[in-house]
């Protein structure tokens, strides 16, 4: 006797073979987690150069930002601000991401910088298609931040705008996450 007919004339390995099966189907439906992680998802942080404020968002993954929110920014009118988005890899491999955000409008101008310094503007990109960060390593390995220059030549005194960025997978849509600021024009 064979041990696959051993095993399909014995009630027990029957029992332990349909829930090994079980549990082999559940985890490839799974696909994208893996022992309770995500093997894709982005965390964006939200922070503020001007008053040295960072990171809020920390391990908080939403598709429309609502913790993830900095709604006490301000900009002089004709004046500028600088924000910050660290970008994490909270995935368990290695992955690219795809960053979006908002354009400028109605006297408030917004520009997307690579890095926290240096002249690399990609706001073009983020504005456009999207600003692609590839192969960034899992939490621990490495992190690249997007600096956000929201300046109001011309917007008047009470102006509120709100700048959201966005950071997706490339090739997993659905594993996302986004930051926002309220920015406000004051004298």
């Amino acid at each position: 006797m064979t041990m696959l007919q051993f095993a399909s004339r014995s009630v027990g390995l029957r029992v332990v073979l349909v829930f090994v099966t079980t549990i082999g189907l559940l985890a490839g439906a799974a696909g994208t987690s893996l022992a309770g992680y995500r093997a894709h998802q982005p965390d964006l942080l939200a922070g503020n150069f001007s008053t040295a404020r960072c990171c809020l968002g920390v391990g908080i993954y939403e598709g429309w930002p609502n913790e993830q929110v900095l709604d006490d920014v301000t900009v002089e009118q004709g004046g500028q601000t600088v924000l910050m988005v660290p970008l994490y890899n909270d995935g368990t491999s290695n992955d690219s991401f795809r960053l979006t955000g908002e354009r400028s409008y109605s006297g408030v101008q917004v520009r997307y910088f690579r890095g926290m310094t240096g002249t690399h503007d990609v706001t073009s990109e983020v504005v456009g298609e999207g600003y692609v960060i590839s192969n960034l390593k899992p939490v621990g390995g490495s992190s690249t931040v997007l600096r956000i220059l929201v300046s109001a030549p011309t917007a008047p005194v009470g102006f509120t705008r709100t700048v959201r960025v966005i950071a997706r997978t490339v090739g997993f849509r659905h594993a996302m996450d986004a930051v926002s600021f309220t920015v406000t024009v004051i004298k």
